[in-house]
């Protein structure tokens, strides 16, 4: 090939770059329009991370076509087997409008120049295009190894749903590398998660009810929801929420009290995403006001918007933070019904309520019933006693 042809040749291939960064660029500008006319109109939070999700899926999927299609034009017979898999909140079609892009470029062995540049036009074009995008490209066998030492790769490939390319890749990895990853080191993986989220509860502030809440971050936020899912995923094997209801740990009316408030917590965070135009989700005194009014929250009374407003994300966020406990709890075997069963362990204080392993327990909920004081004498045991008290002995004292 001679120069003028070798220039010619590298005069195409930076035109159809940029192409495809206009290409991207204005499709996103489209898509993230329409999402925000119908966020504004009064759709869910779920659905707009769920459409976004897919806004996203259909770029990745065309970008990912044509830079293949190129690759293989200009080089025959030098492709490999190749998936594109979404990660973290992506991977769990959870986009909100300035979240992060998590992807994981998977292929059989080693890279090769197939992998290396078809992987390199997606993320420049996709970074061209505004996005914040997190990557990493291994082989199945990495995934297993790394995951078994980090804990964070064990968690974002937990949430990892294929997207392009070779699919019996993908299955492969996902029969022979996940169902590996999840059963091994799980007690530790727990452990690791449960004292994560003591810590960023430190970090937050440690309340539900904190004057300016973090939505995904704080006490009652969608970061506790992700560690329940996460802890039920490795101990019962539940992929979702309605799994949770098959597998006796939640009732199917407490799924949909956690998927209602879910998409509150997530319409809060497109309304802060959508307004500032970044990442924010920290609901300061200002953002209160922008917020309610956004999403149409009116006076009730002596009651101002905005009151009306937090007083709405203080019922969903302690309904998280409590159902969330519960899926903790009865995942890790911590909170199994304590009624009637035999104990060797702790102490009887009398007859119903007893301590064990520092938790007071109602063993005989009938006590409840027969002498109804006893919903007001169990915190006076607790503070006497200085224990905290189990999570199925605090959810029938609600359910009283």
């Amino acid at each position: 090939m001679d120069a003028i042809a070798i220039s010619r040749s590298l005069l195409d291939e930076v035109r159809a770059e940029a192409d495809l960064k206009r290409l991207a660029r204005s499709y996103l500008q489209k898509g993230r329009g329409l999402l925000f006319e119908t966020h504004r109109a009064g759709a869910g939070g779920l659905a707009i991370v769920a459409a976004y999700s897919t806004v996203m899926d259909h770029l990745i999927r065309h970008l990912f076509g044509i830079v293949s299609v190129e690759f293989a034009r200009r080089f025959p017979g030098h492709s490999q087997r190749f998936a594109v898999v979404a990660q973290g909140g992506y991977g769990r079609a959870e986009l909100n409008p300035q979240s992060d892009i998590d992807l994981l470029f998977l292929y059989s062995w080693k890279i090769s120049a197939y992998v290396e540049s078809v992987t390199e036009k997606l993320l420049y074009t996709l970074w061209d295009a505004g996005l914040q995008v997190g990557h990493a490209a291994r082989s199945t066998s990495e995934c297993v190894r790394l995951a078994e030492s980090d804990m964070k790769i064990k968690t974002a490939l937990l949430d990892a749903r294929f997207l392009c390319g070779d699919y019996s890749l993908y299955g492969d990895f996902e029969k022979d590398a996940q169902s590996r990853m999840i059963k091994k080191r799980a007690n530790r993986f727990v452990d690791q998660k449960l004292e994560e989220n003591r810590l960023r509860h430190e970090n937050y502030g440690g309340s539900v009810y904190l004057l300016e809440p973090e939505v995904k971050e704080g006490e009652g936020g969608l970061r506790d929801l992700h560690t329940a899912r996460w802890i039920a995923r490795v101990k019962l094997a539940a992929k979702d929420l309605d799994a949770l209801a098959l597998n006796g740990v939640l009732t199917g009316e407490d799924v949909s009290r956690l998927k209602e408030s879910q998409d509150f917590l997530l319409r809060v965070r497109n309304e802060l995403h959508f307004s500032t135009g970044k990442h924010q989700d920290q609901l300061t005194f200002e953002e209160q006001e922008k917020v309610s009014k956004a999403l149409g929250f009116e006076g009730e009374g002596t009651l101002r918007g905005v009151e009306v407003f937090m007083r709405s994300y203080y019922l969903h966020a302690s309904q998280i933070s409590r159902l969330t406990t519960r899926i903790i709890d009865r995942a890790t075997d911590s909170g199994r019904p304590l009624f009637g069963a035999t104990y060797s362990f702790g102490r009887t204080l009398r007859e119903g309520v007893r301590i064990s392993k520092g938790q007071l327990c109602i063993t005989k909920p009938e006590i409840l019933r027969s002498d109804p004081g006893n919903l007001i004498r169990i915190f006076d045991n607790m503070q006497k006693c200085g224990c905290q008290m189990a999570n199925e002995t605090r959810e029938l004292l609600r359910d009283h």
